[in-house]
């Protein structure tokens, strides 16, 4: 269960991740041509949430796990 779970969970964290990303390489000033810093907003930061989505689905509550 927790490996089905935590797919789901990473998953739909797909959209909402590359969103932040996305909002992360505006705030810092969006250049056109590819800087070494974007690298950070654009595979570290949703790559830190998609595997933070998998290791909370991964590990669950812990209520209906037994």
């Amino acid at each position: 269960m927790g490996l089905g779970r935590a797919l789901v969970f990473s998953s739909v964290m797909v959209l909402p991740a590359m969103v932040v990303g996305l909002g992360a390489w505006l705030a810092f000033g969006g250049s056109e041509t590819w800087e070494s810093w974007q690298y950070g907003t654009c595979y570290v930061i949703p790559g830190a949430l998609i595997l933070s989505s998998f290791i909370v689905g991964y590990l669950g509550s812990g209520e209906n796990d037994k």
